[in-house]
């Protein structure tokens, strides 16, 4: 097995306006937030900066 590197790791700041908006939704059906890195279908526009 061998592996290769298609991009760069991305990771969106806890700061972020999208991530205080999914913090702020989360809040407001009654569940507790958790920051965490996982893999989402949007790597490849994040790792080329779309959107800015």
């Amino acid at each position: 097995m061998s592996r290769s590197v298609i991009g760069r790791a991305v990771k969106t700041p806890a700061g972020a306006e999208i991530v205080r908006a999914a913090l702020a939704a989360t809040r407001v059906v009654g569940a507790r937030p958790e920051l965490a890195a996982a893999s989402t279908d949007a790597n490849v526009p994040m790792s080329l900066e779309s959107p800015p």
